[in-house]
Parts: C-alpha cells; sequence; structure tokens
C-alpha cells in the first residue's frame, strides 16, 4: 500500500518489484519491513497490516507525526516551471496544496517522479534536496523493451514490451520483471534469462551469477521427505519440470516472503546440495511442517458476500486470490477464524469440507 507524504492512500500495487519498477529510486521492501520510514517520498505498508485488511484513505495523525519525526527535509517541496525554472520553495505538499489549490496527491505523485505524472497545476515539482531531471524516461516495465536470452547468454530476441512478450510465452509479466530488476535475486523466468533493452546496446553484459556454472546444485523430495533426485542448477529444474526459479530459491534459502515462509515448491520439498555431505530423507519435522503449508495453499476455500450468500468456491487459496484480488495471506486468516480479519478483498472466506 502507497501512501503520499501527507499521509493520504495513493495506490495500491500487486507486489513490490512491480511498484519498485516504476520508480527511479529503489528501497520499497526496506521502508516495508521497517528498515527505513520512507522511499520515493512516500509511506509503504503490507495490505495485512492494517486491521481486517481496510485500507484508510488516510493514515492516523499519531502515525503521521511518528513517520515524519526527522523528515522534516523530506516534506520540502521546489515548485519549478514546466521549463525547469525555480519558482519557490514550499516547507510541505500540505502548504503548497492549501495556499495555490492544487491536488497534493497530484503533487506528491510528481515528486515521486510516478509514470504519467509530469506536472500537477501546471507545474514542475520535486522533493527538496533531491536531484531533478527534465525529461524523465518513461520507465513501466510493461511498454519497456526486453531481451530474452538463452541459459547460455546468447540473445534470443528483443520483444517491443513485456506485456509482448508475456502474452506470446505465456510466461507471467511479474516474473520477467523480477529478473530484469534482479528483485530477490531472481535470474529465469520460463526457462530463459531477461534483460531490460537499453538502446545501442548491441549485445548484453550478463552477471557472472547469470552464468549456469555458478549456479548451485539443488536437491529434491517429496513431499514425504524421501530424496528424489539431485540438479545441477535452477535452470535445470526450471526447463524440466515448469517451476518458478523464485519459489524453488526461496524454499531452499528458508526465505520469508512477507510473514510466510516458503516451504515447498511444484509440490516437491527442495535444499541446496552440500559437497561431501550424505543426502539423507527429511526429518519428520520438516516433513510435516512442508506438509501442512502444501495443505492449507491447496484447501478449497468459499467465497461469500458479507451477508453470507456463497458466490464461488475455489480449489485453492492461491487460485481465489489471484481471481479476487484479495490477498492470499489475509484469506487463510479469515478461513481461521483470527479476531481482526473478519473479510479479505471485501468478502468472507472459509475452508470448504472436505
Amino acid at each position: 500500500m502507497q501512501f503520499d507524504i501527507d499521509g493520504s492512500f495513493s495506490k495500491e500495487w500487486s507486489d513490490v518489484c512491480y511498484a519498485e519498477a516504476f520508480f527511479d529510486k529503489r528501497g520499497i521492501y526496506e521502508c516495508l519491513t521497517k528498515f527505513t520510514k520512507t522511499s520515493n517520498g512516500c509511506f509503504w505498508f503490507y495490505k495485512e497490516e492494517f486491521e481486517n485488511g481496510i485500507i484508510p484513505n488516510k493514515l492516523d495523525d499519531e502515525l503521521i507525526l511518528k513517520l515524519t519525526e526527522n523528515l522534516r527535509y523530506v516534506c520540502a517541496v521546489i515548485q519549478l516551471s514546466k521549463e525547469g525554472n525555480f519558482i519557490k520553495e514550499w516547507e510541505s505538499i500540505e502548504e503548497a496544496s492549501k495556499t495555490i489549490k492544487i491536488d497534493r496527491s497530484s503533487i506528491s505523485r510528481v515528486c515521486s517522479d510516478e509514470i504519467n505524472h509530469k506536472t500537477a497545476g501546471g507545474f514542475m515539482w520535486k522533493y527538496k534536496n533531491v536531484e531533478f531531471t527534465k525529461n524523465k524516461t518513461n520507465k513501466s516495465p510493461v511498454k519497456r523493451k526486453v531481451n530474452q536470452i538463452s541459459k547460455n547468454g546468447e540473445v534470443i530476441k528483443t520483444w517491443n514490451s513485456l506485456t509482448e512478450a508475456s502474452i506470446s510465452l505465456g510466461i507471467a509479466t511479474s516474473s520477467i520483471v523480477s529478473v530484469c530488476s534482479n528483485y530477490r535475486n531472481a535470474k529465469i523466468a520460463g526457462g530463459f534469462i531477461w534483460k531490460y533493452f537499453t538502446d545501442g546496446d548491441i549485445s548484453v553484459n550478463l552477471e557472472k551469477s547469470s552464468d549456469p556454472s555458478t549456479w548451485k546444485k539443488i536437491n529434491q523430495f517429496s513431499i514425504e521427505g524421501i530424496f528424489i533426485k539431485t540438479w545441477n542448477s535452477i535452470v535445470e529444474i526450471v526447463n524440466t519440470l515448469n517451476i518458478g526459479s523464485n519459489q524453488i530459491s526461496d524454499v531452499c534459502a528458508n526465505r520469508t516472503c512477507g510473514k510466510k515462509v516458503s516451504k515447498t515448491a511444484g509440490g516437491f520439498i527442495w535444499k541446496y546440495y552440500k559437497s561431501g555431505e550424505e543426502i539423507k530423507n527429511l526429518d519428520l519435522e520438516t516433513v510435516e511442517y512442508a506438509k501442512n503449508k502444501a495443505k492449507q495453499k491447496s484447501k478449497k476455500v468459499i467465497q461469500l458476500t458479507k451477508d453470507g450468500i456463497i458466490l464461488n468456491i475455489w480449489n485453492s487459496i492461491s487460485e481465489a486470490s489471484k481471481n479476487t484480488k484479495a490477498s492470499r495471506t489475509a484469506i487463510p486468516k479469515v478461513c481461521s477464524g483470527k479476531p481482526k480479519y473478519k473479510t479479505a478483498g471485501g468478502f468472507i472466506w472459509k475452508y470448504a469440507e472436505n
């Protein structure tokens, strides 16, 4: 959830990497994990941080005061003409908005370099002490050209847009963006390496980590913890089993995504191979935990209106979330009857009886 510096709600984003691709500076994830207070001149929160998943139109004054401590320089904004000439410095977006009657959210979006927000009220704006660029490049990930690259580093094709590549190859746009942005160290999407196309570039200089010979071997286990095989790399797994590279690496690294820890990917448990270590079947505790996580993901859920009328029965929480845009972390909390979670995405949810 993105909020302007004055606390006004701005926008809901589907995921972090997609949001970061729209801005000139990174750091949204650091803001979400509370390492920093702001990113790109805005406040950021996970949807689950708000009671019952209800997003306020404006943050509580006490919370804004707490967040803006020692951030007075962030609030100061510079007003410029369309030619980039200095007009006036304002102490805050609030002051500028009230004085010259320009929507404060519009000013904030220009200051934050959001796509399609170049001016507000006929003026350019920037946060004080932030370098200003007159001709900003449209960095919308959906419209940017991308290079599709083989695992050997050869450019296969340059696509006119992420959307074109996604539709033609059946690869999720967010997965391609993750690789292009190196989000969470993503290296592969749909079995290919991806890089944003840069005018004038004839070849693509791949990072050393994109060389398959440098990737770690991975052990595959069944959901019962039985060892299946050792794979040479994530690339090999993706090409053979068509399981997302991000999902596999999350399980191997026991990585937390939001507030969840990934335990399975593609219906299997994955562990990094350790040279010289005897490969054994997994211990009972690890297996049971992974089973419970997998079971929860595949459990059918019922979608109801706030009046209790059944709308649909979904095969899994993931399917329900994808089709209704309700948070996949909030749905199970509603199903489990957690006190603060009465609805998710504006609906009541229940687990279907087996």
